[in-house]
This record gives C-alpha cells, structure tokens and sequence, in this order.
C-alpha cells in the first residue's frame, strides 16, 4: 500500500506521528511525508520518504505575507494544489494523512475522493472554540482568503471555510489526546479516535540534567517555534532566573529556542550558578519524568507530554489554540495559566502549584496514558479503509 502524508513544519505537529509512521512502514506501507527540510532526519528515521512541499524554501507565508498562519494556509493550500495534484496522479496513492491545519490533504481527498485521515496533535476543536481562538487572535477573513474559498467552490464544488484553516477535520480524524481531556465534541458524521499520548523511548539522561537529593526540578520551554517568531517573550525565562538565582534547593532546566537567546541569557546572567541551565533545546520528554513543574506555552505536545508524566503545568499561552489548551488544563486541575499581559511572579506561582493537593491528586487519578497505542490507530486506520473499499 502507498500513502502520501501532508503536515506542517512544527515539531509538536510532527513527533507525534512519529510512532504511527514507523509501524506503518514497518508493515509495508511506502509513506511520503511532506514537511519542513529541518524535519528531514526526524521524518526520514520512521522509514519514510522525506519530501519538501516543492521548493525547501517553502513557507505559507508566500501566499499572505505576515499575516497569521490561520490566514495563510487556505491560500497555501491553493497554491499547493497543482504540485500536489500532479504528485497524487503519479504516485495514486491508497489513503491520505494529514494534520489538522494542513487543509490540503483535507481538499486532496475529497477531490480525489481518496480515503483520508486527520491527525489532531492540538485538542480537536469545537467551532466554538475555532471562533473564540479567531476572536483571541483578532483572525477576520481576508480578500486573499475569500478568493482562496470561491475557487475550491467554483472548481471543486467544495465548500471550504476559515474555520478549515485551525481545524480541517474530515470523516475519519485521528486525536493524539485522550477523550476525557478534550472538550466534548458534537460534529455530525466525522468519527474521532482518541489515541492518548504518542510518546517514543526517551535516551537516558545526561548528569549534568539530575537534580541534588532534596531538590524541586522546574522545566521551562516554549516549543521550538515561539521563541523565534517572538524573541520578546524570553523576559519570562530571564524573570524566573531573577526570582530562582539564589535557591539553590531549585534546579532549573531551561529551553530558550536558539543561540542568541542564550547569549542573550548570559548576558543578564555572567556567572550562572549549577543549579541553572539554560540551553537551545533540551531533552524535554526525558526531563519531565522526574520533573516537579513544567512552564510552557500552551503547545498541545508540551501539554500531552506532561500530562503523560503527570506534571503539574503552569502555561503562558501565547497566540491560536494556546489560550484554549491552558483554559482546559484549567478547568480539569491539571495546573494554572498565567495571563502574560498581567503582572506576576512567577515563583509565587510555581510555589503554590508545586503544594496544590487538588492538581496532585487529579494528575495522579486522572492523567492520561497511553490508553490506545499505535496498534489501535493502525487497527481503526484499517477498519476504515476496509469499508471504505467494501
């Protein structure tokens, strides 16, 4: 069997497919999986083939300039389309992957009436929850994306929307959470297979990462993509060096997106003591199974994986589904979300989540885990094209 996989450039969209991709290759399946060059190595470790969307120097970006990706990728998906249509026509392809704000395996696979699945590595999405994240992020619909909807409508007979853009769910959609963390669903006709966390074996820690006896570990990071886009928000990572620099009780393993930022770290801070790091990237799933509080951004693969290790959160969501995802970890007990705009420190909250007997005791009665691994989404994958060829 062949399959042909459409996803964006965002590791937290991409790692977990990972475990899916390579059982699938394992059993035969040829996989081409579309996405950013820098994910090549990631891609190419699963056993499939690694392809660019056209051009290395592809981005979304081209077809809205500097507008918010929601309002890019319905023109990208536009543009796409005869490379990816010529790409389909040769390879003919048995089914379709594609995540959930890549809209044009969406449009592929009801254009070439190909069985297609969803992979959701945010929370599926309510169209609630799509127009208050619009309304967050102040999203209105714009010309270049009107025009983008009456074509698919005049040449497909498709009727697209904004909303496709955050959330192209199709007959068969595939949740990289559990059913209890998301918010109820209520969509007609489109099944949602809740897989739980997809979490692959972690290489052993390096010592340099291990907290002394007696030591609370904090875990900060903001994915791999926040921090380059809005260098700004690295004051909260300087902030909480400010407040921890002289507990030395507290170790602090801090993610900050590239080089600069650290220099940038050292510069505030010349002479670190150990119980500080602050690095590029860190080995974050390793790290968060000894961790006492993660600091994160609201990313669904941060949130996924804390959950998994039954780590208290504290989120600052930044832009899109973030505000969401922290309003869930919440409203279930599961940490706190810190608003950026307001004053705050950040201690002062570590320290109380760190004691919270309520989030303690639902991390430890009602965290998820892998309730549903890779076998029984390759298990609902098959059953669906079973009766979909039948």
């Amino acid at each position: 069997m062949k399959a042909i996989y459409y996803n964006i450039f965002g590791v937290g969209h991409i790692r977990p497919t990972l475990p899916l991709v390579s059982e699938l290759c394992r059993r035969g399946v040829e996989i081409i999986y579309h996405s950013s060059p820098s994910r090549q190595d990631l891609i190419e470790g699963t056993g499939a083939k690694f392809k660019n969307y056209g051009r290395d120097d592809y981005s979304a970006n081209d077809y809205n300039p500097n507008k918010n990706f929601v309002l890019q990728n319905l023109p990208a998906a536009r543009g796409l389309l005869p490379f990816l249509q010529d790409e389909i026509e040769k390879v003919r392809p048995d089914f379709l992957l594609y995540d959930s704000m890549a809209p044009w395996g969406y449009i592929l696979g009801r254009i070439y009436n190909i069985p297609a699945f969803c992979t959701v590595t945010t929370l599926a999405f309510t169209p609630e929850e799509i127009q208050m994240a619009f309304s967050q992020n102040h999203i209105e619909i714009d010309q270049v994306n009107e025009d983008a909807i009456a074509f698919f409508k005049s040449n497909f007979q498709l009727n697209i929307s904004l909303e496709h853009a955050l959330g192209a769910y199709g007959d068969h959609n595939i949740v990289f959470t559990t059913k209890s963390f998301n918010t109820p669903l209520n969509y007609s006709g489109k099944d949602f297979f809740f897989t739980g966390p997809q979490i692959l074996p972690q290489e052993k820690l390096e010592s340099k990462y291990l907290p002394a006896k007696n030591q609370k570990m904090i875990v900060m990071s903001f994915g791999t993509i926040v921090l380059k886009e809005r260098p700004e928000l690295l004051h909260h990572f300087i902030e909480l060096i400010k407040e921890y620099k002289d507990s030395t009780d507290t170790k602090l393993v801090l993610a900050v997106g590239n080089s600069q930022n650290v220099e940038l770290v050292k510069d505030h801070f010349p002479s670190l003591s150990g119980h500080i790091i602050v690095e590029e990237f860190i080995p974050q799933q390793a790290l968060l199974k000894i961790a006492d509080i993660f600091i994160n951004h609201g990313g669904m693969n941060s949130i996924n994986e804390a959950l998994y290790y039954k780590v208290p959160q504290i989120i600052i969501p930044i832009v899109n589904d973030h505000f969401i995802n922290a309003a869930q970890v919440e409203k279930l007990s599961l940490g706190v979300q810190v608003l950026s705009q307001r004053s705050y420190s950040l201690k002062t909250i570590v320290e109380s989540t760190y004691v919270n007997p309520i989030i303690r005791k639902t991390l430890l009665t009602q965290g998820p885990s892998l309730t549903n691994g890779v076998h029984k989404i390759i298990q609902f994958i098959e059953n669906k094209l079973y009766f979909s060829n039948s």
